[in-house]
């Protein structure tokens, strides 16, 4: 049985900043996702100029995001109808969660967080500080204390 002092489920990018600064502060981190990365998401590949600063404030301004596309112009449909056009707008710009969400894994681990990919959080015992996890492959219970 490993113990850590936090537990993060899910990589996505609240659970991939929230291990960045806590490794980053010193405490040992498992952050754990049922997913092995890089892993497809349907949503949430834009980011606007604020969120980018908040990002450069999180991880230093030399850190580069994997964008794809900006843009100061959007359109938006319903079907093939068009709602609305934005034109002259803050930058906007685009990235796959699949490159993003895998960026900022990375970064958590290059931080100091361990990633357990491929298992998913079975249970909690808050007040024993445990987590069971359930472990893909194998479909083993392995026990961590956190």
């Amino acid at each position: 049985m490993k113990h850590y002092d936090a537990l993060v489920v899910g990589g996505g990018p609240a659970g991939s900043t929230t291990a960045y600064r806590l490794a980053d502060a010193g405490a040992s981190v498992l952050l754990v996702d049922k997913a092995r990365f890089p892993r497809d998401k349907l949503c949430g590949g834009l980011l606007s100029a604020r969120s980018l600063g908040t990002m450069r404030k999180v991880f230093g301004p030399q850190c580069a995001f994997p964008i794809e596309f900006t843009s100061t112009a959007a359109t938006v449909f319903d079907h093939e109808r068009r709602l609305v056009r934005v034109r002259n707008c803050k930058p906007l710009h685009f990235t796959s969660r699949r490159t993003f969400d895998a960026s900022l894994v990375q970064l958590a681990t290059a931080a100091g967080a361990t990633l357990l990919e491929g298992n998913a959080v079975k249970a909690l015992d808050a007040a024993a500080g445990t987590a069971f996890l359930q472990v893909a492959p194998a479909r083993q219970e392995r026990t961590s204390r956190v």
